[in-house]
């Protein structure tokens, strides 16, 4: 019999009965369904063998799609002379089961092809389609291109399509307009505009297949997408219904979910009216797009009628060689003319924004005159354009400015080869704040603001925050009108009136010189003085993205390499090296390479055979080649946020809404389409007890706890259901039941929905990605996604990653491999055993310890009491703090407090003292003699970074957060690409780290940066890192960052948040930094008979080193022998010994080696929800309860062998040996089975 780790009830997928992990593994259905097929096959062929046997069930809808797949392929190679590439079989699939949805890919993955040949297969089945094209030109070429197709496969007969244009004789587009009018047609070709014109009349032909190409067009207007959604069959009333929806779900977002119970019963009227058009209308919409990014309300219709958001490439992700030459100002023209020489044709100038359009015109001029075959481009010489196309030109010049048509408008991957900026990219403006662009005053605010300039400071934060707030909201189109200064109304005239608010003040703060030194030290703004006034220069860093990113373009076969030189003078090098590091922001590691270490030639290698493959994949030159590069996949995380966060570094995503509710985001990164979704934790999880099903179906006899065994054969099976959560009460289940076992509540959601909607999906895509947490539970969690899917999928992969960084996603998917066993038997191990214990120890508590303790207090409620609970784990750590509370209680003594004149200063001195009589003896004692025994200066190496428990602890004593809440708070950073993985004990940095460490330090120590920087590793290999940022930036630089919207999160971050960054980097920068010098001073005090010993760290640092950014010490003024009077003195009574906090525990455990970073907070929050602790309210200590110590009174001496410490390091010593292999999993469960055997816990079970 295969190995079996685990039963599924209810996942086989074409039954819906139980089945093991070994079957679905092998892509096989349940032994019912299949019998005697017991190999690995792949998803045909399990379709096949059960269509043969006649058993297809749930699985028949999908033979059906995978049928007509195999259909159209067929069709398309006929047509087309190859096979569809991966994509094109996934649009395919999706299309064939109703699925609308958006194409937003790079160009060349045949986007337009399959649209032409799906409406001839759709017309070979008898069904009508309507493809949409922005120009008439376009038409022709297609409606050519796909009678041309039809003329190989013979779909439909040739006067049942119909193409209708602007070119056409009256006679013909009289005969066109006929056909419609009658119907007599298979698949209509067409302008956007004539969609428009004759929606209500296309309305009524029915069409089942329509493809909007080059979707942008459509976005533009409110008539192209209302005509879109008439074609398909919605009325207007649906559509002004959406818009409702919309608008309603935008306010109640606004009020933070706190809705009235008008506005929900609004809500789900609006939502039963769409969902009956959605069931009414039968139309699959297909919008196509290289660029996307739709924009406002309206386009918002498609989600909410069709299940799909229209998404958008970026210009962040990029393959371009970022150089630059230092050159004399005189000089620049000339460097420009030798850089074109060399580079050649296909190149961009930007000029600067300052000398403008003028400048340009004058620079193509003199270009045209040493030889170049130049021209000025910009929004008046459009005409320009074709012939560049045609090869006529060989440079554009323009101005390097953001809403520039040279920067925004130009996508011609093919042609544009290199691009080259005349001075970095940057906003210069003069005091007067003429021309100064909206961001830019938000920019000075916030310089000004965080500058703590007296009496400055102060006055700008009050403009600064509802200015940030209002321009994060508006559109690059609104910016443009603010920086304008046209005539605006409405909500744009009160943003107006702020920012005149803003630069009169600035304007007037401007005119004070510690301002302007101010601003000189920030490394983001810079003062130009010349003779024609005082400037402002601020670097522009998203306009060379986008400029230079017209070099670099996504295509079938990845990303074109591109060319981006800036040509600088030696005063620009402090603006280049702003841009650079605010460019670090944007993409990974971004810097400017000195074009004298840069092999140009290579380079234009590079970039000249990129282009040839590009248009190789245009014109269909080598399909079959690029089919291999060009793959689907699914990739498949825990978190919503993470899926989110992860597409986001690859452009805007587009959107698709699953049956259940969750989103699935898609990218294009060239040679990968991937889409991202997300399981919200575990889909599974172990039942209370097994079925009789269950005991059947695994061919065993035995159950105990969920589990089913044979303990002679060492065979121990989890018996798994799908995760239910009642949205009523919060309960969670895994019994198969649809209502809240707690509430009764039907209002159930249920993990059932996931794997169907998962189950649905993976048929799409070549390959799965299982990208869960990188540790055990992970594993686990992966391995349970991977099995319920494997039937549905050829190939399932794991990839990993310890951040959530665009470099970590890519070098994950560089490096795929298989679930690991050995990790998810680990798990396996001690999920059971926290079952077995926990079931068998709370089963103990609920009854025979609560009848007990209830009776003996004369509670009134004796029954049996579910709200106790026991564990191996949780029992010692409560036996800690019950040890630790005892001994305070006994550690009574006193404490002497003297204060006495030392100097000139008051100081404080305590005496720990357990002979009362000395209090007698002291009297009137007058003055305390010190003595300083020794002095020396001693070097103090800086923390390492953190790991968990130390997190924990430093947050628990820094900021009094809860363990709970400091994981909380540490997976929301870790979510959203601030931090690496939170839950380690590692603390190696790796190579990248130290490098973050270093720019950060370069930046804020310049050229101290060598009496600063001491790289250190921390620990040796291993995958695992500690708890670092995973950026350069300080706090106060991301709050910053975040609010003027250079970043952008998928979810806010509150004050803790920003407050546990800062600590995690600031304690991560100081493990890179040198140690720090300070003076110690061992003294002798006495007052009286009192004398007291003790060795301190004063406040006299001569080498601050670390302590600059990380300072956790306590110091005090250095002393100096001598007498000195004492002002006063009192004694009181004190505890000695102190009572543990969360984070001191969480120390314990890891120094005591019981529990896991991922089981740390979770321990120590169980043992607060059972009321067995509570937490001092003044100082955050942990009390035990009276509950709580007479249950591990009770636990320590009935079962002292199950619950010892040691015992419990031992068991997680041994799921560490399984998971490194070392052991094998069955035997440490039945040593776990015997263990519960020994003390009776049996007995109660087979009764």
């Amino acid at each position: 019999m295969e190995k079996r780790l685990g039963i599924y009830m209810n996942q086989c997928p074409n039954c819906g009965g139980p089945i093991s992990d070994a079957r679905l593994n092998k892509g096989l259905v349940c032994e019912k369904c299949l019998p005697k097929v017991d190999r690995e096959v792949t998803p045909k062929e399990l379709l096949l063998l059960l269509y043969r046997k006649g058993s297809l069930k749930e699985l028949k809808s999908r033979y059906e799609i995978e049928k007509e797949t195999d259909n159209f392929m067929d069709l398309f190679e006929k047509a087309v002379g190859w096979p569809p590439w991966s994509s094109q079989i996934t649009w395919a699939k999706r299309v064939l089961q109703g699925t609308s949805f958006s194409i937003i890919a790079p160009t060349g993955v045949g986007k337009t092809v399959f649209g032409l040949i799906m409406a001839l297969y759709q017309a070979k089945k008898g069904s009508k389609s309507y493809l949409v094209f922005p120009t008439t030109p376009l038409v022709l070429q297609m409606c050519e291109k796909l009678k041309s197709f039809n003329e190989k496969v013979r779909a439909v007969k040739d006067e049942e399509i119909v193409c209708i244009h602007g070119n056409m004789k009256q006679s013909e587009k009289k005969e066109a307009l006929q056909k419609i009018e009658e119907g007599k047609l298979k698949i209509l070709l067409s302008t956007s505009k004539f969609m428009i014109n004759r929606s209500n009349q296309l309305s009524s032909l029915g069409f089942y297949f329509l493809f909007v190409d080059d979707v942008d067009s459509v976005l533009k207007s409110k008539a192209s997408i209302d005509a879109t959604l008439k074609v398909m069959g919605f009325h207007d009333e649906d559509i002004e219904n959406g818009i409702e929806l919309i608008r309603l779900k935008r306010r109640m977002s606004y009020a933070n979910g706190n809705a009235s119970k008008r506005e929900e019963q609004t809500l789900e009227n609006l939502s039963k009216k769409l969902k009956e058009a959605k069931e009414r209308v039968r139309s699959t919409l297909v919008v196509s797009s290289a660029t996307g990014g739709s924009r406002g309300m309206r386009a918002l219709l498609f989600r909410e009628l069709l299940g799909f958001q229209i998404g958008g490439r970026t210009e962040i992700f990029r393959n371009v060689e970022d150089v630059y030459n230092e050159v004399p100002d005189k000089e620049i023209e000339e460097e420009l003319y030798r850089i074109i020489s060399l580079l050649g044709k296909g190149g961009l100038i930007y000029v600067p924004t300052d000398l403008g359009v003028e400048y340009a015109v004058k620079l193509t001029s003199w270009l045209k005159e040493k030889g170049i075959r130049a021209e000025a481009f910009y929004s008046k010489t459009s005409k320009v354009l074709e012939a560049f196309q045609k090869g006529e030109i060989d440079v554009l010049v323009g101005v390097a400015v953001y809403y520039g048509v040279m920067v925004r408008g130009l996508d011609l991957p093919t042609i544009i080869r290199y691009a080259v900026f005349i001075g970095p990219p940057k906003f210069r403006f003069s005091f007067d704040l003429t021309g100064a662009h909206p961001i830019n005053i938000v920019k000075l605010l916030s310089a000004i603001a965080e500058a703590n300039i007296p009496k400055v400071s102060e006055r700008a934060k009050p403009l600064l925050l509802p200015l940030r707030r209002a321009l994060r909201r508006l559109s690059p189109a609104a910016l443009q009108l603010l920086a304008s200064d046209s005539p605006v109304t409405g909500t744009l005239k009160e943003i107006q009136g702020e920012l005149k608010k803003a630069k009169e003040f600035l304007k007037r703060t401007l005119e004070d010189n510690n301002v302007i030194e101010a601003l000189k030290k920030t490394g983001e703004i810079f003062i130009e003085i010349t003779p024609s006034g005082k400037f402002i220069i601020i670097p522009d860093a998203k306009t060379y993205i986008q400029a230079s990113g017209r070099t670099s373009r996504l295509y079938a076969g990845g990303l074109t390499k591109g060319l981006a030189v800036t040509l600088i003078t030696p005063k620009e090098i402090p603006v280049l090296k702003s841009l650079e590091r605010i460019l670090s922001f944007y993409t990974d590691k971004f810097s400017f390479k000195p074009i004298s270490q840069t092999d140009l030639n290579e380079i234009l290698k590079e970039i000249d055979n990129d282009r040839r493959k590009l248009i190789d994949a245009l014109e269909g030159r080598e399909a079959s080649k690029l089919k291999e590069l060009v793959k689907t996949a699914l990739m498949i995380v825990e978190s919503p946020n993470k899926a989110r966060t992860i597409s986001n570094f690859f452009g805007k995503p587009s959107v698709r809404i699953l049956p259940n509710g969750a989103r699935a985001y898609e990218i294009s990164i060239g040679n990968l389409t991937l889409t991202i979704t997300a399981t919200e934790g575990h889909i599974v999880d172990l039942l209370p007890s097994a079925s009789n099903e269950a005991l059947e179906y695994s061919g065993l006899r035995n159950e105990l706890y969920g589990v089913v065994y044979d303990l002679e054969n060492k065979i121990f099976l989890p018996v798994y259901s799908t995760i239910k959560k009642c949205r009523e009460c919060g309960y969670q289940f895994v019994e198969d039941t649809k209502t809240c076992p707690r509430c009764g509540s039907k209002n159930v959601v249920d993990k059932t929905d996931t794997i169907i909607a998962l189950r649905n999906l993976v048929a799409e895509f070549d390959k799965i990605l299982v990208a869960t947490d990188p540790d055990s539970e992970g594993e686990k969690i992966g391995w349970d996604v991977a099995a319920v899917l494997r039937p549905l999928s050829n190939e399932i992969k794991r990839i990993e990653f310890h951040e959530v960084t665009r470099r970590a996603i890519l070098d994950a998917l560089k490096n795929e491999r298989l679930l690991d066993e050995k990790l998810v038997t680990a798990q396996i191990v001690r999920r059971i055993e926290d079952r077995w214990i926990g079931f068998f120890l709370s089963k103990k508590l609920q009854t025979e310890f609560w009848k007990e303790y209830c009776s003996k207090k004369r509670l009134s409620n004796c029954g049996e009491n579910r709200n106790l609970s026991a564990g191996r784990v949780q029992t010692p750590v409560l036996g800690w703090i019950i040890d630790r509370y005892n001994e305070y209680k006994k550690s009574t003594g006193f404490v002497v407090s003297v204060e006495a004149k030392v100097g000139k200063s008051t100081r404080q001195f305590e005496f720990i003292v357990k002979d009362p009589d000395l209090f007698v003896k002291l009297g009137q004692e007058k003055f305390l003699n010190i003595n300083v025994l020794k002095e020396e200066k001693v070097k103090l190496n800086p923390p390492p970074p953190f790991t968990t428990d130390s997190l924990i602890t430093e947050a628990n004593r820094v900021f009094g957060f809860s363990a709970q809440e400091v994981m909380r708070l540490a997976q929301d950073l870790f979510e959203l690409g601030l931090i690496t993985y939170h839950r380690t004990d590692s603390t190696r940095i790796s190579t990248l780290g130290i490098e973050i460490a270093k720019e950060y330090l370069r930046r804020v120590k310049g050229e101290e940066l060598e009496k600063t920087f001491s790289p250190r590793t921390w620990g040796e290999g291993g995958a695992h890192e500690a708890i670092r940022p995973t950026k350069p930036f300080s706090r106060e630089e991301l709050r910053r960052l975040l609010e003027e919207g250079e970043i952008e999160l998928v979810r806010t971050l509150t004050s803790k948040h920003f407050s546990l960054y800062d600590l995690i980097f600031r304690r991560f920068i100081a493990s890179q930094m040198k140690p720090a010098e300070v003076l110690r001073q061992r003294v002798v005090l006495k007052f009286g008979e009192i004398i007291h010993e003790q060795e301190f760290i004063t406040n006299i640092v001569s080498e601050p080193g670390f302590l600059e950014f990380y300072s956790y010490l306590r110091t005090e003024p250095p002393l100096s022998s001598g007498v000195f009077e004492v002002i006063d003195w009192k004694y009181y009574k004190k505890r000695l010994v102190p009572l543990y906090t969360e984070g001191e525990v969480v120390a314990l455990m890891r120094e005591r080696r019981i529990g896991r970073p991922s089981t740390y907070a979770t321990i120590i929050s169980k043992l607060h929800a059972r009321k067995y602790v509570v937490e001092s309210r003044k100082h955050g200590k942990l009390i035990p309860t009276e509950l709580g110590i007479n249950i591990f009174n009770y636990l320590n001496q009935k079962f002292r062998s199950m619950v010892s410490e040691e015992r419990t390091r031992t068991l997680e010593a041994k799921m560490d040996d399984i998971s490194e292999g070392k052991l094998e999993h069955s035997g440490v469960i039945a040593e776990l089975y015997k263990e519960i055997e020994a003390i009776g816990g049996m007995e109660e079970k087979r009764k």
